[in-house]
Parts: structure tokens; C-alpha cells; sequence
């Protein structure tokens, strides 16, 4: 029930967050990014989630890329073999 990355909150500058294998199920959060709040400062960062699950987050909407996942609209995310809904 907090603020923003119901799962994972990553803020910064030059950094990639890689899911592999990882279930992000029944988070809440109360502003963004139900499971994955993700926003590189200088835009060199990406998302890579494979063979993962991310369903059943609730709450925050900002720059929703993804469903549950919020960060800037350019920012590059890669889903294999993955569920995210």
C-alpha cells in the first residue's frame, strides 16, 4: 500500500532491471506502477522481463508503457515468453 513499484522501484540514472523467472502478484500501491515503477532520469535505462508473471497489482496509472508497469513512454521494454496482464 505505498507509494509507487508495488514490487520493484527503480529511480535513477544508467541502470537495466532484468526479470527472469519472477512472479509479481497482489501488490498495491497508492500513486504508480502497481508491480514495476521504473523511470531513468537520463533515458539510458531498459526493462528486460523473461519467463516472468506480473498479474493482479492494483493501482497507479503514470506513463502505464506496460499493464502494472509505469516509467517514460520511451523507455525500452523486452517480454519473452512472459505473462504480464
Amino acid at each position: 500500500g505505498g507509494g509507487s513499484g508495488g514490487a520493484v522501484y527503480n529511480d535513477g540514472n544508467t541502470m537495466t532491471l532484468e526479470l527472469c523467472g519472477t512472479i509479481l502478484r497482489h501488490n498495491r500501491v497508492n500513486s504508480f506502477g502497481s508491480a514495476i515503477f521504473f523511470v531513468s532520469n537520463d533515458r539510458t535505462g531498459a526493462v528486460r522481463i523473461d519467463r516472468s508473471v506480473i498479474t493482479d497489482n492494483r493501482g497507479g496509472s503514470w506513463y502505464p508503457t506496460l499493464p502494472q508497469i509505469s516509467g517514460h513512454a520511451d523507455t525500452p521494454i523486452v517480454v519473452l515468453d512472459s505473462f504480464v496482464r
